[in-house]
């Protein structure tokens, strides 16, 4: 009997927030100017390790322009953004209940926060964020992750985890 081997993507490691991706262009890294960033950020996705759910790819059409350079990225990178299972629909109603005060914000349009914690927990990934923790009753992704046990870093951290070098002579 012969064994047909097949490549398998790794699992996936990390769940990116729609504010992340946006400051990763608009803040941190423009695309124009750190082309290296970008494939690395590129990499991560293709292989599967980096998603992001659904709500996420809404938020990112709803707050920048259709031709911005970040919504036609996330435009071509659909099979990042995941739709929800039962599982975190549970979670996200328990975020909810745990942290009322953001109902107001996610009445008002795609608004991925929960989501994006619903995800990371269901799946024990490690959530990427540009948010700041708020502080003791805050309701920012760190916070909340924090609250649920997910595993919560910014932009540098993930930097570090892949343990991307940038090389630049002065």
């Amino acid at each position: 009997m012969i064994e047909l081997k097949t490549a398998q993507q790794p699992a996936a490691r990390y769940c990116l927030d729609a504010c992340a991706l946006i400051d990763f262009d608009k803040v941190r890294f423009p695309h124009d100017h750190f082309e290296v960033v970008w494939k690395e950020l590129n990499s991560l996705v293709e292989s599967g390790a980096m998603i992001s759910p659904r709500e996420v790819r809404r938020e990112v059409v709803t707050e920048v322009k259709e031709k911005d350079w970040v919504n036609k990225w996330a435009s071509t990178r659909k099979q990042m953004f995941i739709n929800p299972d039962e599982e975190q629909e549970k979670i996200v109603t328990l975020v909810l209940t745990k942290f009322p005060k953001m109902l107001n914000k996610y009445q008002s349009g795609p608004f991925a926060d929960p989501w994006v914690v619903a995800l990371a927990k269901a799946r024990n990934l490690t959530v990427i964020t540009s948010e700041l923790p708020g502080g003791k009753g805050a309701w920012k992704i760190p916070d909340i992750c924090r609250e649920l046990g997910v595993a919560c870093f910014d932009i540098t951290d993930l930097i570090r985890a892949e343990n991307w070098k940038f090389n630049a002579k002065i």
